[in-house]
């Protein structure tokens, strides 16, 4: 049996003393430590992409400022309407077309083919007699005029820079360029002069007619008279430039008549 004293003693005591749930509860959640979740550790290969990264990025020059574009000039369009009037087909190209439509109405053309009508049409126009010709003389004839009137319309009224894009169509596929008849002719240079008295001069005959040089006469000729001009003095080409001053004058003098 405890004395009365060690049973005070025992109820003061706090090892002795009721807990309640809530007061527990509280007292586990003050105590007890937070459990953290383990920092994130970046992977190697991670750390050593972003190194490359930021590497190139401090290499990698600045790209220089792009330039202001020109401004691309405006392409002309060209259409059949646009190109000149055709010449006019030969008496001959007469014959033969009315020949061909002839064969191919009768059935004729399957002979031999094309080749075989062909030939026999050369024949069959040169049997022919001046007479038998003048049908397709006189068809020509007219055409020709027609022709003549159309090609000095379409020259009058063409756009000087349709006729410049017509050319250079031509260019391209290394046909000759359609000259305005209508334009004045571009009057020789000194230079140009002196090559034709040049050419004239007994020096320039003999380059011509050498034919034992490797180098073909013509290139030889303006090879040679090239180096000639370049050593001339400004009085031995004063002559060649007094000539075309004069021509150019002449010119101007007849264009300004034909405007008044």
């Amino acid at each position: 049996m405890l004395s009365s004293h060690a049973l005070r003693i025992s109820l003061r005591s706090p090892s002795t003393r009721l807990v309640t749930p809530a007061a527990l509860a509280r007292r586990t959640f003050l105590t007890t430590a937070l459990l953290q979740s383990p920092p994130a550790v970046k992977s190697v290969a991670t750390k050593k992409k972003a190194t490359i990264t930021e590497k190139k990025k401090k290499q990698t020059p600045a790209k220089p400022a792009k330039k202001a574009e020109k401004p691309t000039k405006h392409a002309v369009d060209v259409s059949a309407d646009d190109l000149p009037p055709k010449r006019p087909n030969s008496p001959y190209v007469i014959f033969f077309m009315k020949s061909t439509k002839d064969a191919f109405r009768k059935g004729l053309q399957k002979e031999g083919g094309v080749v075989v009508f062909a030939k026999r049409a050369g024949e069959a126009w040169a049997a022919m007699s001046t007479a038998e010709k003048q049908p397709y003389y006189d068809e020509f004839e007219v055409l020709k005029e027609q022709y003549l009137k159309a090609r000095e319309q379409y020259f009058k009224n063409v756009d000087p820079k349709v006729l410049s894009a017509i050319n250079k169509k031509r260019k391209e596929r290394g046909l000759s360029r359609i000259r305005d008849p209508n334009r004045e002719p571009q009057l020789p240079s000194p230079y140009l002069r002196f090559v034709s008295a040049f050419r004239s001069s007994p020096e320039g005959d003999a380059i011509m007619k050498d034919k034992s040089h490797p180098e073909h006469p013509v290139r030889r000729l303006g090879r040679t008279a090239g180096e000639r001009w370049r050593s001339m003095s400004d009085d031995e080409k004063y002559p060649f430039v007094v000539a075309y001053n004069r021509d150019k004058e002449i010119a101007q003098a007849n264009q300004k008549q034909a405007s008044t």
